[in-house]
């Protein structure tokens, strides 16, 4: 089950990378390195995962339509859709 494609998860995984060495490296109150770790591991975990969950509230989908794990709605056929095609023949 996935909505994230390999151009998305490589960037997501730099991003994360890059926030957390600003949140250790850089001086700075505590709290805000504490939540750019947690905005860093999000990141992270939607990367490793494939899937985004704001991703999937708004329809968007980065992966291709050759994914047979994608979950996306747009890569999913309908049946209206099918049926159409069938008319055709």
């Amino acid at each position: 089950m996935r909505n994230i494609g390999t151009l998305d998860r490589i960037i997501r995984i730099v991003l994360a990378l890059v926030i957390f060495y600003v949140a250790t490296m850089v001086n700075m109150v505590d709290y805000l390195k504490i939540i750019l770790a947690v905005i860093g591991g999000l990141i992270l975990v939607t990367s490793i995962t494939s899937f985004c969950f704001v991703y999937k509230i708004f329809g968007i989908c980065s992966c291709k339509k050759v994914d047979k794990n994608c979950v996306c709605d747009s890569h999913i056929e309908k049946p209206e859709k099918l049926l159409k095609e069938e008319d055709k023949i």
